[in-house]
């Protein structure tokens, strides 16, 4: 783990610990006639103020998925999404996640180099850097002896393929395939994916903080994507479009 890698990976097991303990007492609150959305918006607020506090000396743009804004000059840019699926967690399912990913834009060129990706749920962390890799390793172990390499799956037929799609998105793009799942988050599918889970993803592309991860990851496992007009397509290299 580079030291890049390392900050990135710190500043989001810092802010998922409060994090935990609302997915936690969301399952008890399900049945609750005041509903989740109040509780939900706060758990937000707190990992967002607590990425920002750990994030407060980290030398580039830092912009947030809530706050969205250009890219508009040279340099480096750090994009977060604090909590992506939110919904999922309003319901206490375990598809949400946190997304750093640092880009550099030079002129009309933006390259995603590292990408950080914390599933509070099952205590994950998915890491990635440009040329160096895609690695994963339980949040509770982070000491660079506990990881492991991602790679992409093989599957070679569309119509033995997996794929998982986003709740705003169709299919249509691809060609015919065994079966999808609705995971309702980009960092989960992202995740999924770099793990060989999956042989397909589509991830929005309206969140920059997801569509430059999704570059990046399936890069790095030994993938390849595609841009559709509202998405973006990674898949494994075996699978032709």
């Amino acid at each position: 783990m580079t030291p890049l890698i390392l900050q990135l990976t710190t500043a989001t097991n810092s802010s998922v610990k409060g994090l935990i303990r609302d997915y936690h007492e969301l399952e008890h609150l399900q049945t609750s006639s005041r509903g989740t959305a109040a509780f939900v918006a706060k758990s937000f607020g707190r990992v967002k103020e607590r990425l920002k506090a750990e994030l407060e000396k980290f030398k580039a743009t830092i912009i947030f998925a809530d706050f969205p804004k250009a890219l508009d000059f040279d340099g480096l840019y750090l994009l977060i999404n604090p909590l992506d699926g939110i919904n999922n967690l309003s319901r206490a399912l375990p598809f949400f996640g946190i997304i750093l990913t640092l880009v550099k834009k030079e002129g009309e060129s933006i390259t995603p180099l590292a990408s950080v990706i914390n599933l509070p749920a099952s205590s994950e962390v998915f890491y990635a850097e440009k040329n160096q890799g895609a690695w994963a390793e339980r949040s509770s172990m982070i000491s660079g002896n506990n990881s492991r390499r991602l790679r992409c799956s093989q599957v070679k037929d569309w119509e033995e393929a997996f794929v998982s799609l986003n709740s705003t998105q169709n299919s249509a793009c691809l060609p015919k395939f065994k079966a999808n799942q609705l995971f309702g988050s980009d960092a989960y599918n992202i995740a999924q994916f770099a793990s060989g889970k999956i042989d397909a993803a589509l991830i929005n592309k309206s969140d920059l903080a997801s569509f430059y991860a999704g570059m990046l990851f399936s890069v790095e496992v030994g993938g390849k994507h595609e841009q559709g007009e509202d998405i973006l397509i990674i898949r494994n290299s075996s699978l032709p479009i």
